[in-house]
């Protein structure tokens, strides 16, 4: 059989469902088998009456109890109740005359209560035979009606202030509170289970040292644990022990007191049960049926013996749940759980870093010279079962170190490991790296001289000047410092300012202009040595030293300005007008002087604004001229008549698009007599 060790225990403890209950049946007692099992071990679960076997049992508790809820007012007597609340609970499951010989006999007083504070509640057992025993003191002051209810031995625990102050709650109390007996008015809290047991040989376990509730070391204010009836903790030593109960008669009433001393504020117990040792019960005859384990690999052996064996395709670390059950012949069934963890063999990567000057390394009682990578040997690891270890050593060199850095000279003197230098210079030092290796380091520090660069700037007459620094300066005998951050050293600048003497005009250049019936887009170059502009045509701006534009053909004319500013910041602005050079002319090819219609020539045309006809023979000869506006040609000269032929005539003129330029046109005319 394994050993085993003491790390789970559990008691199935039986709840009330009903106003009174009683039970009688199996418990565990003692349930011991180990948290870890190495994957592909077995484990040997027995179960019996005594200490031998991992799952060990008795007759449970013989408990009795009260379902109901009762209002606890403020120190005063409320109706039938007084100022006590008195409740009673009838065995009769022992033999005639069985006594209690020994506190553990009663194995423990539940009450599930919520109050305001625990320093007004008086609280006692009383047996069949009227003996008592004191559960928790009152802790008040006499300024209630059921002060005097409550007996002398029992009172004043907190009045020399030795003990806690008496306020922390119990269970979650209602905050709203108005006293009296009337319930509707006083509203539920939250009950919590409290225990209180001498059972200290029955595995309890003890909110504090000594165990009485009201010494628990909480804070003021705060709340008193709660019972964990199930898990066997935070049960509490009653204030006056159970010793006093011996010879009480174990069959009979047995009456629980409860009695609220104090009138600042109320509480409600919504149930109460006492339980008694069920092995002094006259006659167990339940003995026990069948044991099951349910579980992954759980395996009968025999009548009172198990094995546990995790599935072997299982290759990882498994946590698995198993139920226990007892049945015995009364047809009561007991059951419990635990977990149990497989531990499956693992490849562990364990690294470790060491420094140059600590060599040779010991681990696992082996020496490393150097780094090693991927060492491998077994180990057993904290549950006992094998593993392979992947060791790997990093071992930190000692190294030589070169640092080469430059210093401006505004920097110094320079303070640097201690060690502080005016000038170049070349410094040794043996350090420690932060892995704790040995490092020489040798510094070569350069000194730099910061330099000055004198700035010369030309500005026009009359132009302020803005510099780097965001300032304008329009004051030439002034020398303004700025240092400009660069590496590896600032730079100072200092500005120089001079008036340039250089005339500055604006110029543009337009192609074509005027524009003519051929081609509307207009080229705008400024010819200026500007640095920046703005053309302004018509409602459009532009920056580009070459622009376009297309003429508008319903304008006679398009005003261009431009307004240049070159280098030194000097301005000038001039216009240039387009003009629209776009006409029609329309001269006819024949007329007919002897006829009554179509008896003249003369040419018709629009944006003409001045011009003259002449008219030639074929031969070139000067025949006549007229006004190309208002004049016309009836096909004579100097008043003799011109014979049938064709003539030749040129027209001269200027337009509104061009009033400075004549414009030139020839064409022939026939005369038809």
């Amino acid at each position: 059989m394994f050993k085993l060790r003491n790390t789970y225990k559990a008691m199935l403890l039986l709840i009330l469902l009903s106003a009174t209950a009683t039970a009688r049946a199996q418990n565990i007692s003692r349930f011991d088998i180990p948290e870890n099992i190495c994957l592909g071990d077995s484990i040997l679960i027995t179960f019996g009456y005594d200490e031998s076997h991992n799952v060990m049992y008795q007759f449970a508790e013989v408990t009795r109890g009260i379902v109901e809820t009762v209002f606890l007012p403020d120190g005063i007597p409320c109706g039938s109740m007084g100022c006590a609340y008195t409740s009673s609970v009838n065995f009769n499951d022992f033999a005639p005359g069985a006594q209690i010989t020994s506190p553990q006999a009663i194995r423990y007083l539940r009450l599930n209560i919520e109050h305001s504070y625990i320093a007004d509640l008086y609280i006692a057992l009383f047996c069949p035979n009227g003996n008592n025993a004191t559960i928790m003191n009152f802790g008040g002051s006499p300024t209630s009606m059921c002060y005097s209810s409550i007996p002398e031995n029992a009172r004043n625990w907190n009045n020399n202030h030795t003990n806690l102050m008496g306020y922390e709650d119990l269970g979650i109390p209602s905050t709203y509170d108005h006293g009296g007996c009337n319930k509707d008015l006083n509203p539920q809290g939250t009950g919590w289970n409290y225990c209180w047991s001498d059972n200290t040989i029955s595995d309890y376990q003890y909110a504090s040292s000594d165990g009485i509730i009201y010494r628990t070391g909480h804070a003021h204010g705060g709340r008193v644990d709660s019972s964990n009836v199930a898990a066997h903790t935070n049960f509490y030593h009653p204030e006056q022990n159970f010793n006093s109960l011996i010879g009480c008669p174990l069959n009979g009433e047995w009456t629980v007191k409860v009695i609220d001393g104090y009138s600042g504020d109320n509480g409600y117990l919504f149930s109460w049960e006492l339980a008694l040792d069920g092995n002094l019960v006259e006659s167990n005859e339940c003995p026990v049926d069948s044991f099951a384990v349910l579980g992954p690999g759980a395996v009968r052996i025999n009548d009172s013996s198990y094995y546990l064996t995790l599935p072997a395709n299982i290759t990882h670390d498994s946590t698995v749940r198993y139920i226990f059950k007892i049945f015995d012949e009364c047809g009561n069934v007991t059951d419990t759980s635990t977990f149990v963890t497989f531990r499956a063999k693992k490849n562990i990567d364990i690294h470790r870093d060491v420094i140059e000057n600590n060599l040779p390394y010991t681990y696992n009682e082996i020496q490393f010279d150097d780094s090693i990578s991927n060492y491998i040997f077994p180990l057993t690891d904290r549950f006992g079962c094998d593993s392979i270890v992947h060791f790997y050593l990093n071992v930190w060199r000692n190294i030589d170190l070169k640092l080469d850095t430059s210093v401006c000279s505004y920097n110094l003197p320079l303070v640097w490991l201690d060690s502080t230098f005016y000038n170049s210079c070349i410094l040794r030092y043996n350090l420690q790296t932060v892995n704790g290796a040995d490092s020489n380091v040798t510094a070569i520090i350069r000194v730099i001289n910061a330099d000055t660069i004198e700035v010369m700037r030309k500005i026009c007459n009359g132009v302020p000047y803005t510099w780097i620094d965001g300032i304008t300066y329009d004051d030439i005998s002034l020398s303004p410092v700025y240092v400009l951050h660069r590496t590896p050293c600032d730079s100072i600048l200092r500005l120089h300012l001079s008036i340039s003497d250089e005339a500055y005009y604006a110029q543009i250049r337009a192609y074509p202009n005027p524009v003519g019936n051929d081609n509307y887009n207009v080229t705008l170059t400024d010819i200026t040595d500007s640095e920046s502009r703005i053309w302004t045509i018509g409602d459009r701006n532009d920056t580009a030293r070459i622009c376009t534009f297309v003429f508008p053909i319903t304008e006679d004319s398009v005003d261009v300005t431009l307004f240049a500013r070159n280098r030194y910041g000097c301005t000038d602005s001039t216009t240039l007008t387009i003009r629209n050079n776009t006409h029609q002319f329309w001269a006819p090819n024949a007329f007919t002087p002897d006829e009554s219609t179509n008896r003249t020539f003369a040419i018709a045309t629009d944006q003409v604004i001045a011009g003259t006809v002449y008219i030639y023979s074929r031969a070139g000869n000067f025949i006549t001229s007229f006004d190309l506006l208002t004049g016309s040609w009836d096909g004579t000269a100097k008043g003799h008549v011109c014979p049938q032929g064709t003539y030749i005539w040129k027209a001269d003129y200027t337009t509104k698009g061009s009033p400075q330029v004549v414009v030139s046109r020839v064409g022939n005319v026939t005369i038809l007599r």
